[in-house]
C-alpha cells in the first residue's frame, strides 16, 4: 500500500488500537474507518465468533472475497 502512495494510517491505527488490547469495534473507531469497512469487519468477527471451524472454512472458502 505504501508503495502506491495509499494512506496507511487507518489501518495502522487499527492494529495498534488492537495491540493495546481494544476491542474491534472501539479499533475501528479509532482508526476512523469507513462505515462500509467497519460493519464488514465487524460482520466477520462476529461470523468468526459464532460458528464451528468446518463453517468457518467454508465460509470463508465460498462466501468471502
Amino acid at each position: 500500500m505504501k508503495e502506491t502512495g495509499a494512506n496507511t494510517q487507518p489501518i495502522e491505527d487499527f492494529i495498534n488500537a488492537l495491540r493495546q488490547g481494544k476491542s474491534v469495534e472501539a479499533s475501528l473507531i479509532i482508526a476512523n474507518a469507513p462505515h462500509e469497512a467497519a460493519e464488514f469487519v465487524k460482520m466477520t468477527f462476529e461470523l468468526i465468533h459464532s460458528k464451528s471451524i468446518h463453517e468457518l472454512a467454508a465460509l470463508f472458502t465460498y462466501g468471502r472475497e
